[in-house]
């Protein structure tokens, strides 16, 4: 019996001896990365991606994001015509793109987006000053970005770029 028990006893330590541990693991896992792509058009001091003020109309619509003359702004006093990248319009004055009017869909390069509020647009835009219509940024000699507020509200509806424009 003693010597069974010793056989047992040694069975245990050699198997205890012959086990294999796990091998630590020699992958590293990369930290995971959220990449956020905005793909809004930019409103910048020239205009809206490929249309730029100062174009003609046929180099406007050689750029494919501009669509046809509308009819529906009676009170422009040029032709305006509609943008496909986003809501709003571009309009001709003299041959070329003077005004760049946008009501949706686009941003500024500072990140203003449309539903910003008056006080949004004083943080980014510090020099702009208020009229009857909204808000007025010098650019440039001869441009200038605008904002509008619908009803004397706090939610930005309209922004542009212009160096003219249709409603002047």
């Amino acid at each position: 019996m003693r010597a069974l028990v010793v056989l047992a006893i040694g069975a245990v330590v050699v198997a205890g001896c012959t086990s294999a541990q796990p091998a630590p693991s020699t992958t590293t896992a990369a930290p995971a990365r959220t990449v956020v792509v905005d793909d809004v058009p930019v409103l910048t001091p020239n205009g809206l991606g490929k249309v730029q003020l100062g174009m003609t109309l046929e180099e406007l619509r050689a750029t494919g994001e501009v669509g046809e003359q509308l009819d529906d702004w009676p009170q422009a006093n040029c032709p305006v015509y509609g943008l496909k990248r986003a809501a709003g319009w571009v309009g001709i004055n003299d041959g070329v793109a003077v005004d760049l009017r946008l009501e949706g869909g686009a941003r500024t390069p500072e990140g203003l987006r449309f539903g910003e509020s008056q006080q949004r647009v004083r943080e980014l835009y510090p020099t702009a000053t208020l009229n009857p219509h909204g808000y007025v940024l010098p650019l440039a000699e001869s441009r200038w970005y605008y904002f509008g507020f619908a009803n004397a509200g706090d939610t930005l509806t309209v922004m542009g770029v212009r160096t003219g424009g249709c409603f002047v």
